[in-house]
């Protein structure tokens, strides 16, 4: 008798399970075929195939999907001197919110105050398309689209950046803000 085979009988006589479940593993796997080995580690290696392509074919679909949003931010954003007028406007009389394209506009000034200076255009029965989004409790625009909620449901898409125009002689800056409804694509996504 090997002294392997030796301390599997003593730990088979003092209970120690885990020594007997070791055993027994080990004894099945020299029990086992080579085929049978060959072929589970063949579905082993499909199943993981098969999740990586899943997550992988997500994320490119979540990508594809949101990119069209995101370039209209990112449009929106350049047309600076479009976005300094509707914010000045705003701020320069407070009249209301004008409405702007299917876009909300965000302004945070620079001492944390947070307006809303353009909402999504109306439908032709002057109903608002949707919500506007929630943009409080996010302290860091960087420049990149983010995802935020809104209070009544869907996702919208973000843009923030450092902003800064001259209102009436004095340099004004904060946050602007664009955002942009992009529920569809997240329904599409799930």
């Amino acid at each position: 008798m090997t002294a392997e085979a030796a301390a599997a009988e003593t730990a088979d006589r003092t209970g120690n399970w885990a020594a007997r479940t070791w055993r027994a593993v080990r004894n099945l796997s020299n029990r086992t075929s080579l085929r049978t080995k060959l072929v589970a580690a063949l579905l082993v290696l499909v199943l993981a195939a098969v999740v990586v392509m899943s997550i992988v074919g997500g994320l490119l679909l979540r990508d594809q999907l949101l990119q069209p949003y995101d370039n209209q931010l990112q449009s929106e954003a350049g047309q600076s001197h479009a976005l300094a007028t509707l914010i000045t406007n705003y701020l320069a009389d407070n009249a209301g919110t004008p409405e702007a394209s299917n876009t909300a506009i965000f302004w945070i000034a620079s001492n944390g105050q947070t307006d809303e200076v353009g909402v999504p255009q109306s439908s032709p029965f002057g109903v608002s398309t949707s919500v506007s989004p929630s943009i409080s409790g996010i302290t860091t625009w960087n420049g990149q689209p983010i995802t935020v909620s809104a209070p009544g449901g869907g996702r919208w898409r973000a843009l923030g950046f450092p902003f800064s125009f001259n209102l009436n002689g004095q340099n004004v800056s904060g946050t602007a803000i664009v955002t942009i409804d992009a529920s569809q694509a997240y329904d599409t996504l799930g």
